[in-house]
C-alpha cells in the first residue's frame, strides 16, 4: 500500500508493460507553492512553536507505542522488526510501501476469522528493521527466511501486500520447502516505472518528513482520500463502519513517516528493476486479489500471477481501489482465509 508522501506529486505515472495507470493531483508547480504556503499558514494559525512541540511530543508517542508492540530478532540478515500473535499454522505478513509491521497487524485484525500464527515485518529499511548492505527484494526474500530460522518456525504462507509482493512471491520461488501458500494483496510482481519531474522529486522529498507531511494533511487529505478511489460518499458510509475508517487512516497517514523514509525510497530505487521473475515454477498454491479501478498497482500485477502460476486463484473486486483489502473487507477476507484454511497444512 502506498504512503501519501508519493501521491500528492504533480503526476506520477507508473508503466507496467502496456498497462499504464496514473496519479492525477496538482497541476502546476504554482499549485504546489500555494498548497506549501497554505501548510505554513495552517502552521501559524494552530500556534506555530507551541503545534511544533506538540507534533514532535506526538511522533515520539507514536514511536514508543509501535515499538512496545513488536520485538527485534537478531539474524543472519541482521535486525529484523517483527510483531507475533495468534495460534495455528504460520503466516508471514509483507507490508507495502510507506508501511512496517503495524500495518500488516492492521489488515490482518479486520477478520476475526483467523485460525493462524501471525508474523507480521517490518521490511529493510523500515521502522526498526535497518536498511543496511541487504537491500533488495531477493534478499528481502531471503531475509524472511533467516527469520524463520530465529523463530523456530519451519513452514509459512506468506502474504505480500502491495510492494510487499515482490519479497513475498521471491520467497515463493527461492524457498518453496518453507512455504505452503502464498497471497498477493494487490501486490507487485513486474517492475513499475515512477516517470517524475524535477520538481516532483523535490515535492517528494518534501513530503517524506514527519513535519512536512503534518503540515500538508491538513489542505491534502481530500485528495489522498481520492487518490485511493474512496469518494466523500463513501468516507460518508464509512463514518458508520469505524473500524474501517481507522485502518485507512493509518494507512493515509503513515506516521512517523521519518522511521519509514530509508524503506520508502529503497522501494522506489528497486520498482523499476524488478525482473520478469519465472513465476511458473511457483508450486505452492497461490491467490492474487485485485480491485478492478485500483490505480496505484494496476491489476496487470494480479492477472500477470493468475495467467502464469500453475493453478493460482484470481478474485477480483468490482470498482475498486488499492485498498480493497480494506473497504471491501467483506468480500475480500472471507476468501483469503478460506483459501489458507483449506490449503494450510495439518
Amino acid at each position: 500500500m502506498v504512503s501519501p508522501a508519493i501521491l500528492l506529486g504533480q503526476k506520477c505515472r507508473w508503466e507496467c508493460g502496456k498497462h499504464t495507470s496514473r496519479f492525477e493531483s496538482m497541476e502546476r508547480s504554482d499549485d504546489m507553492r500555494k498548497w506549501i504556503v497554505a501548510g505554513g499558514g495552517t502552521l501559524a494559525a494552530v500556534g506555530g512553536a507551541r503545534a511544533l512541540r506538540g507534533h514532535r511530543a506526538q511522533m515520539r508517542d507514536l514511536a514508543g507505542s509501535l515499538e512496545a508492540r513488536s520485538k527485534v530478532a537478531d539474524t543472519a540478515y541482521g535486525p529484523i522488526e517483527y510483531a507475533d500473535f495468534g495460534d495455528g499454522p504460520s503466516l508471514l505478513v509483507a507490508h507495502g510501501i510507506g508501511g512496517g509491521y503495524d500495518q500488516g497487524m492492521l489488515v490482518t485484525r479486520l477478520t476475526e476469522d483467523r485460525p493462524f500464527r501471525i508474523i507480521s515485518v517490518s521490511r529493510f529499511g523500515y521502522l526498526r528493521t535497518p536498511l543496511g548492505k541487504y537491500r533488495s527484494p531477493e534478499e528481502q526474500a531471503d531475509a524472511y527466511a533467516a527469520l524463520l530460522d530465529t523463530l523456530g518456525i519451519e513452514k509459512v504462507a506468506v502474504v505480500g501486500i502491495s510492494a510487499g509482493g515482490t519479497s513475498a512471491l521471491l520467497f515463493a520461488l527461492r524457498h518453496p520447502e518453507r512455504c505452503w501458500g502464498l497471497v498477493m494483496v494487490a501486490g507487485v510482481s513486474q517492475r513499475l516505472v515512477p516517470q517524475l519531474t524535477r520538481m516532483e522529486r523535490v515535492f517528494l522529498s518534501f513530503l517524506n518528513r514527519d513535519i512536512s507531511l503534518w503540515m500538508m494533511t491538513s489542505v491534502a487529505e481530500d485528495r489522498l482520500w481520492s487518490v485511493y478511489n474512496i469518494t466523500p460518499e463513501m468516507r460518508r458510509k464509512l463514518a458508520a463502519q469505524p473500524e474501517k475508517l481507522e485502518v485507512l487512516r493509518a494507512i493515509l497517514f503513515s506516521f512517523p513517516m521519518d522511521r519509514r523514509r530509508a524503506g520508502f525510497q529503497n522501494d522506489m530505487v528497486n520498482f523499476p528493476s524488478i525482473p520478469i521473475y519465472p513465476v511458473e515454477r511457483i508450486a505452492v498454491p497461490t491467490m492474487a486479489v485485485h480491485g478492478t479501478a485500483d490505480n496505484v498497482v494496476p491489476i496487470a500485477h494480479s492477472r500477470f500471477i493468475a495467467d502464469n502460476v500453475p493453478g493460482a486463484r484470481l478474485l477480483t473486486v468490482e470498482g475498486a481501489g488499492h485498498l480493497a483489502v480494506v473497504t471491501h473487507k467483506e468480500q475480500v477476507l472471507p476468501e483469503v482465509m478460506n483459501f489458507l484454511k483449506d490449503v494450510a497444512p495439518e
